[in-house]
């Protein structure tokens, strides 16, 4: 099982290094983890900017916000599509997740990148290759989705 937590981490624009706040699995930043895995996939336009966890919210529609934050929570067994990182001004939504529930824990079984910022388009979101699922435990998981909601 995987864990997941919310940290600090650096950011370097134009020379200058702040900190901010970003989604980590297992102690790795996930965003540095997507540019470090598919430098390819990363390196050029949008992909490349600085990315803000959806789960941290910031959007003016606070009624989409919750919506974005529930479906971290499938309800069953049904699958949701939903945004993980936004741009800094959070009008585009850049990487999407697919999240499973099964029995007692949560799945990531899918990252993607939005296909509308990529110059080949086959579909609305371009899965990443060879993306190896994250798993957490579903008590854990809640409280952590729970804590982001306050």
């Amino acid at each position: 099982m995987n864990s997941l937590t919310k940290a600090l981490r650096p950011y370097t624009f134009q020379g200058v290094t702040i900190q901010v706040a970003d989604l980590f699995v297992d102690g790795v930043s996930i965003s540095q983890h997507l540019k470090e895995r598919y430098p390819d996939a990363f390196a050029s336009g949008r992909f490349k900017e600085l990315m803000i966890p959806v789960l941290f919210g910031g959007f003016d529609d606070k009624e989409k916000e919750a919506a974005y934050i529930k479906a971290y929570m499938p309800e069953g067994t049904t699958n949701t599509i939903t945004p993980l990182y936004h741009c800094h001004d959070g009008c585009c939504l850049y990487i999407f997740v697919e999240v499973e529930r099964k029995n007692d824990c949560i799945v990531w079984k899918r990252i993607g990148r939005n296909a509308l910022y990529t110059i080949k388009k086959t579909n609305e979101i371009d899965w990443l290759p060879e993306f190896e699922g994250f798993s957490f435990p579903l008590p854990a998981y809640s409280s952590f989705i729970a804590s982001l909601e306050k």
